[in-house]
């Protein structure tokens, strides 16, 4: 990519970029809302649904994002984030066109379908992308932008469903995917990638145009690792089923894998629906003696503005941060698939917990398993702030990468120390 003119500064352009993936996160937020103004809507309009039909519509993009996601490695990895952005922003678009012109319920379901796939892909996607486009000094305030994108995404549909029909919903929220195209086009593709396919030269020109030129030793020193990488990777020379195992051995991945798994456990166990819930229990059993609809609507605001300054952004910032280079794609993925696990695991047994142990049983088990991942994150998460992305994964790996040659050449003159020492005893 030719170098950029001088007349915009590299917090400029690192806001552009991720202005770029913001847009399409909107667009994901509406999509999640759509259901809301789609179906109250549908009951009055040509489109005839029964509750059976409209739960498929509301309940079909969470089974599609599994495709998503599981597509997500092999388009981050092997095509680039930017064509992965693109297959978003595809997927989006299509989306939200095929449910504008929908002639019926079959048609609604595909363009929920679509936009799942779309989601499922961008949910790995846009930690990585802002992670790896801006600089550590920025990077944690950028990386917050992910959850108040999607939030905004879903205000902002419920409020344009309560002035327009639905198909002009569409169409207007088809917008936002459009912005992010046209933004992307303008884009580089991510310096980190090019590293990992050892395209160096497009990597520093990529760098330079994010970055500027202050901070070229984090640029070197990500040339350096993956040049060391490489070589050892070529040095161990063992099958694809030992090096998994390899894989899964390196400190700089169950380490980082095992924390973004107990991170998103704590956003989403504290995004349970306690303040609610604890409204119904105190009027069920008389504690509120009178109805007052703004108690219900502020505890929700109180219990959305919470999560909103908690866990969520922060689960977000911290898998933007802490998975190496050379496998940022597919555990971004497991993290992903942590996510949706954990959901489940909540809304399957809220029921039968609330039947079997009571509201107050309920929350102490919530209470235990949030505290028991508290535990976990403080022993297992280092300080991020300041520390570029290289930094961070040698925090994880203990010490810095080291060719397998040097290592050999290394480990006699050890051996042989520890001879001498132990003959001076």
């Amino acid at each position: 990519m030719p170098k950029s003119e001088k007349r915009f500064s590299p917090f400029i352009k690192q806001c552009f970029v991720t202005c770029a993936v913001c847009c399409n996160i909107i667009g994901q937020g509406c999509a999640t809302g759509f259901p809301a103004v789609l179906l109250p809507q549908l009951k009055t309009g040509p489109i005839h649904t029964s509750k059976e039909t409209d739960s498929w519509i509301a309940s079909v993009m969470a089974l599609s994002i599994l495709l998503g996601n599981a597509a997500a490695p092999a388009l981050m990895g092997r095509l680039g984030r930017k064509p992965a952005a693109y297959a978003v922003i595809g997927c989006g678009i299509s989306g939200w066109l095929v449910l504008a012109a929908a002639p019926n319920v079959a048609t609604l379901i595909v363009g929920r379908v679509i936009q799942g796939i779309s989601y499922g892909i961008i949910m790995p996607l846009r930690p990585v992308l802002i992670g790896e486009y801006t600089s550590p000094r920025y990077r944690g305030s950028f990386l917050t932008t992910i959850s108040l994108s999607q939030t905004t995404g879903i205000g902002l549909v419920h409020l344009i469903g309560s002035l327009l029909r639905w198909e002009y919903s569409a169409l207007i929220c088809c917008l936002f995917p459009l912005a992010s195209l046209i933004m992307t086009l303008y884009s580089p593709e991510s310096p980190s990638w090019l590293a990992v396919k050892d395209r160096f030269e497009e990597c520093r020109d990529a760098f330079h145009w994010l970055r500027g030129e202050e901070e070229n030793e984090e640029l070197e020193k990500m040339i350096q690792a993956r040049i060391i990488a490489k070589q050892n990777e070529v040095a161990e020379n063992v099958s694809k089923f030992e090096e998994l195992k390899l894989i899964a051995r390196k400190k700089e991945v169950y380490k980082p894998v095992a924390l973004a798994m107990h991170v998103y456990l704590l956003a989403q166990f504290c995004g349970s629906i306690t303040l609610p819930s604890e409204y119904v229990y105190g009027k069920l059993n008389g504690i509120l003696a009178y109805d007052a609809t703004w108690i219900p609507v502020l505890l929700l605001n109180l219990q959305m503005a919470s999560i909103g300054f908690g866990m969520v952004p922060m689960a977000n910032v911290i898998t933007g941060e802490v998975f190496p280079l050379q496998y940022r794609s597919i555990l971004g993925t497991v993290s992903v698939i942590t996510v949706a696990a954990t959901m489940f695991m909540i809304l399957k047994t809220f029921p039968g917990l609330l039947s079997s142990t009571g509201l107050h049983g309920t929350y102490a088990i919530y209470s235990v398993i949030l505290a028991y991942g508290v535990v976990v994150t403080w022993f297992l998460l280092p300080e991020t702030k300041g520390r570029t992305l290289q930094q961070i994964e040698e925090h994880f790996r203990g010490k810095p990468l080291v060719p397998v040659e040097e290592l050999r050449e290394i480990e006699p003159l050890r051996a042989g120390q520890k001879t001498v020492e132990e003959d001076k005893l």
